[in-house]
């Protein structure tokens, strides 16, 4: 997703939507019962520390929820941000 004229990966645009709801990791781990780890490798576009797609995309969901994201265009970017890893 480009903002600004700058190209951001998915953990970056995911902390970013966090911090601006001045939120915590844990407070977002909490409010989701998302186990904290996760929420630090999704922030760290840590993909190999993820479960499956399918579990990731539950994962997105809840946060969508919490923060007022769009589901559709945040797993849409989660699922281009995965396959560009995969690529590598």
């Amino acid at each position: 997703m480009e903002e600004g004229g700058i190209e951001r990966d998915f953990g970056d645009y995911f902390r970013i939507a966090r911090t601006d709801n001045g939120m915590s990791q844990e407070s977002l781990s909490k409010l989701t019962k998302i186990p904290l780890y996760h929420i630090v490798s999704l922030e760290n576009s840590e993909h190999e520390s993820l479960p499956e797609c399918v579990y990731v995309k539950g994962f997105i969901r809840a946060c969508c929820g919490v923060l007022g994201l769009k589901y559709s265009e945040m797993s849409a970017f989660y699922i281009e941000s995965r396959r560009l890893y995969l690529q590598k």
